[in-house]
């Protein structure tokens, strides 16, 4: 359960935003 598509514009909504940004920032690297 990723909240990645859900916290792409409920930032403040999502509690595990801070994990999705390191989840995001490998995919990119």
């Amino acid at each position: 359960d990723l909240p990645d598509r859900n916290c792409e514009k409920c930032i403040q909504c999502c509690v595990d935003y801070e994990g999705w940004l390191r989840f995001q920032n490998c995919l990119y690297k």
